[in-house]
């Protein structure tokens, strides 16, 4: 999950995945941006094929019902509420901080709080189960068991999950 959100933050309006300067980005440039080993990338790339979240051609692409740049219209959005889909804004810049200046943090521990993004208020920062509600006094927040139960860490390490939320130290440049 972070490997893929990272690579998100240097896809462009089309989806296709470039460097700083606008070059088509190569694999040999995702092995240098994910710090990971050639059987790591392959083994990513398989992954990320079989999954059908990205294709790899002459670009690199991610599929656009999975992560897209820029703003949705009224017909995507009401589609996508229709269908109980939750849109998470990510911001490259700040995608890009986190994951690159991380002191020491692996991607592990990076993808639970990305995996808690989705459940957070944007209004008023609540870890919640209504996270597009506006109305304070109608905001249902999550218990930490249950928020570790729901992505994937388990109910009985909820404490577990707490430390290694809490631990790690983020630093930008």
């Amino acid at each position: 999950l972070t490997r893929l959100i990272l690579l998100s933050a240097y896809m462009d309006y089309e989806g296709v995945l470039v460097c700083d300067n606008g070059d088509r980005m190569t694999t040999a440039m995702m092995q240098d941006i994910l710090h990971v080993g050639y059987g790591t990338l392959r083994m990513i790339i398989k992954e990320l094929k079989s999954a059908d979240v990205m294709t790899f051609g002459k670009d690199i692409r991610i599929n656009p019902k999975i992560a897209f740049r820029g703003r949705q219209n009224r017909v995507e959005q009401a589609m996508l509420s229709q269908e109980n889909k939750i849109i998470t804004r990510l911001y490259r810049n700040g995608i890009r901080a986190l994951c690159n200046f991380s002191d020491g943090v692996s991607a592990n521990k990076r993808s639970y709080l990305f995996r808690i993004m989705p459940f957070v208020n944007r209004e008023y920062n609540i870890v919640c189960f209504n996270p597009c509600e506006r109305n304070l006094t109608k905001i249902n927040p999550i218990s930490l068991s249950d928020l570790s139960e729901m992505i994937g860490y388990g109910r009985s390490q909820a404490y577990r999950l707490k430390s290694l939320l809490l631990d790690p130290v983020f630093e930008t440049a």
